[in-house]
C-alpha cells in the first residue's frame, strides 16, 4: 500500500489550513448556517482507507477544496481522529497533546474542513497493522462502511447537506453509501498511476483478475508494457498477503476492491501529467470518467530553500539542529517505512554499510526494529542519528541531506523527488517494487540496494552504493543529481497557484466538474 514515514503525531503542527485563496469562503467555518450568504460551495464527505500512506494524500486533497471555498468533512477512525486533531480533543475520552505552540482550532474543525470520526469499527492499530494486515484489511473492507455510513449521515445533519462524498479507491463500500443520499461518488487512487495501469492490464486479461474493471486495453503491446509494473503479491515481510481476503490472492482482492471506478463521477490520482504520461494517457484512454491527477499531495509542503533559514527558528526538534551543523548534500536520509518491521539481519546488514560507507547519515527507524547493537555498529555519535520519527518532508527538502534510502512507499516517493534528492531503492511490498522501477530505470534518479528478486543485502554493498550515491564528483551521481532537479523542478511547477500548475488546473477542473453537476450542470 502507498505509503510515508512521517510519524502521525508529526502532521499535528501541519493540519492548519492556510488562509483561502480568492475563491475560498472567509468566514471560515465549521458553521452550519444555512442562509446563501454563508454556505459554502458544496459540502464534501472525504473517506480515506485508515492508514497513513492513504490519509496524507486525502488529507492534502481536503485542504485543498477546502481552500477553494467547499466544505470538507473528512471522516477518520478514532485512532487517526486523535492523531491528526490539531488540540486536544474531547470528542474521544483520551487526550492528546498537540506539540503544535500555536493551535489554530478545537474539536478537530480548521476553517472549511471538518475532522469526525467513524465510531463502532474495531481495527488494529496503526502501529501493529503490519503484524495483522489480514485482520486490518478484512475489518476494513467488511465491518466498516455501516459506521461509516453513519458518520456520513452524522455530517448531513451537522449541515448543510452532503453533496458530494469523495473515498479512497480502496473502500468498495463508499459509492453505495452516496448512492443512498443521491449523492455521486468520487475516487482517490493513492498509489501511482502506472500501478493502476497495470493492475488493471492485469484484469484485462488471462490473469488473477475477471477483466470487469475496464474496457479492454489498446492491444496486446500496450497491455503487456502496463504490466511491466505490476505490483508484488507476496512478499516476506507480509507472510499473509497473499491471502489478504477471503482465501483469494492479492491482485484479485485488489481487482476486485477497486472494480467501481468505472462508476465514479470522477478520479482524482496521486500522480502528475509530466511525471507518468503514458500511464495517464492510457488511463484516460480505457476508463468512461474525468481523470484529475493532484500530485504531490502532501498535508504539509515543505519550502525547499538553499538556505537553513527556515529551520533555525526555535523551537525545533533536535535532529534539525543536528542537520543544520552538517554542509550542503552530505547526510543520507534512511527510512524504510513506518508499516513492515525489518528482519534483525536486514537492520545489521545495512547498519554495518551506513558505517562503512564514511557518511553521516540520519536513520528513522520503527522502534520495535532498534537493536543494542545497531547504535556501536552504525557509529551513531560520530556519524550518523537515529530517531524512532521525524517529519520526513522537512527532513528530505533540509539542504544537508543529499540522498535518501528509501522503500519506495508512493508518498515517499514523491517526497523525495519533490526534494530533489538521488534515491537508494530498498522496496519491501506490493507497489513499492515498481515505485523502485520507475526511480531507477525510468526516471534515472536512483540505484538499486535490494534487488527485485527479494533477496537479502550485504554490509559491503550497501556502504559501496552510499558512497557513489553520496560522491558530488561521481559522474553517475552527477547525472542522477541533474535529473532529480528537473524533477523537483517539475513536481514545484504542478503546484504553482498563480502560474496554474498542472496539479491545480486539475484540482480547480475537480471542483468546477462537481460544482456544475451538483448544481444541476452537466459534467464537464
Amino acid at each position: 500500500m502507498a505509503q510515508s514515514n512521517s510519524h502521525p503525531h508529526s502532521m499535528e503542527s501541519t493540519t492548519h489550513l492556510e488562509k483561502s485563496n480568492s475563491n475560498s469562503n472567509n468566514n471560515g467555518a465549521s458553521s452550519s448556517s444555512s442562509s446563501s450568504s454563508s454556505r459554502p460551495l458544496l459540502h464534501v464527505v472525504a473517506i480515506p482507507f485508515p492508514g497513513r500512506g492513504h490519509i496524507h494524500p486525502m488529507l492534502a486533497l481536503a485542504r485543498r477544496l477546502a481552500s477553494r471555498g467547499l466544505l470538507v468533512t473528512l471522516l477518520l477512525t478514532p485512532e487517526w481522529l486523535r492523531l491528526l486533531s490539531p488540540t486536544t480533543t474531547t470528542t474521544t475520552t483520551t487526550t492528546t497533546t498537540n506539540p503544535n505552540p500555536n493551535p489554530s482550532s478545537v474539536n478537530g474543525d480548521e476553517g472549511l474542513l471538518r475532522l469526525r470520526a467513524i465510531r463502532g469499527v474495531a481495527l488494529p492499530s496503526e502501529r501493529a497493522r503490519g503484524a495483522a494486515y489480514a485482520a486490518f484489511a478484512r475489518a476494513v473492507l467488511a465491518d466498516m462502511a455501516a459506521p461509516a455510513e453513519a458518520a456520513a449521515a452524522a455530517a448531513g445533519v451537522e449541515g448543510p447537506a452532503v453533496d458530494l462524498v469523495v473515498a479512497d479507491a480502496l473502500l468498495p463500500w463508499a459509492p453505495a453509501i452516496a448512492r443512498r443520499r443521491g449523492v455521486p461518488a468520487a475516487a482517490l487512487f493513492p498509489q501511482s498511476a502506472s500501478v493502476l495501469r497495470a493492475l488493471l492490464a492485469l484484469g484485462d486479461g488471462d490473469g488473477d483478475g475477471d477483466g470487469d474493471a475496464t474496457h479492454n486495453l489498446c492491444d496486446q503491446e500496450e497491455r503487456l508494457q502496463a504490466l511491466k509494473y505490476n505490483p508484488r503479491g507476496s512478499s516476506p515481510h507480509l507472510p499473509d498477503f497473499t491471502t489478504l481476503c477471503f482465501g483469494q490472492s492479492m491482485h484479485t482482492t485488489f481487482l476486485n476492491i477497486i472494480s467501481w471506478l468505472p462508476t465514479a463521477h470522477s478520479l482524482l490520482l496521486n500522480s502528475l501529467h509530466d511525471l507518468e504520461p503514458h500511464a495517464l494517457a492510457s488511463l484516460s484512454s480505457i476508463l468512461p470518467l474525468p481523470l484529475h491527477p493532484i500530485a504531490p499531495s502532501f498535508p504539509h509542503l515543505p519550502t525547499n530553500t538553499t538556505t537553513n533559514n527556515n529551520y533555525d527558528a526555535s523551537p525545533q526538534p533536535h535532529y534539525f539542529q543536528w542537520l543544520s551543523s552538517h554542509p550542503p548534500n552530505s547526510i543520507l536520509y534512511v527510512s524504510l517505512g513506518s508499516f513492515l518491521p525489518l528482519s534483525k539481519q536486514e537492520v545489521k546488514e545495512l547498519a554495518l554499510g551506513l558505517k562503512l560507507s564514511g557518511h553521516p547519515f540520519l536513520w528513522s527507524m520503527r522502534t520495535e526494529e532498534e537493536d543494542d547493537d545497531v547504535g556501536g555498529v552504525a557509529g551513531v555519535g560520530e556519524k550518523g542519528m537515529v530517531v524512532p520519527w521525524c517529519e520526513q518532508s522537512r527532513v528530505l527538502c533540509h539542504p544537508s541531506v543529499g540522498g535518501f534510502l528509501t522503500h519506495c512507499g508512493w508518498n515517499s516517493t514523491l517526497e523525495g523527488l519533490y526534494a530533489g534528492v538521488p534515491m537508494l531503492t530498498y522496496p519491501l511490498v506490493w507497489d513499492q517494487y515498481p515505485n523502485s522501477k520507475m526511480v531507477v530505470d525510468e526516471w534515472g534518479v536512483g540505484l538499486r540496494v535490494k534487488e527485485d528478486d527479494g533477496g537479502g543485502v550485504r554490509g559491503e554493498v550497501v556502504a559501496e552504493l552510499v558512497r557513489k550515491v553520496m560522491d558530488l564528483e561521481d559522474g553517475e551521481s552527477k547525472e542522477m543529481r541533474r535529473r532529480a532537479r528537473e524533477l523537483k523542478e517539475m513536481c514545484h511547477r504542478a503546484l504553482e497557484e498563480e502560474e496554474e500548475g498542472s496539479s491545480m488546473r486539475s484540482i480547480d477542473a475537480f471542483v468546477n466538474d462537481i460544482v456544475m453537476h451538483c448544481k444541476g450542470g452537466k459534467r464537464g
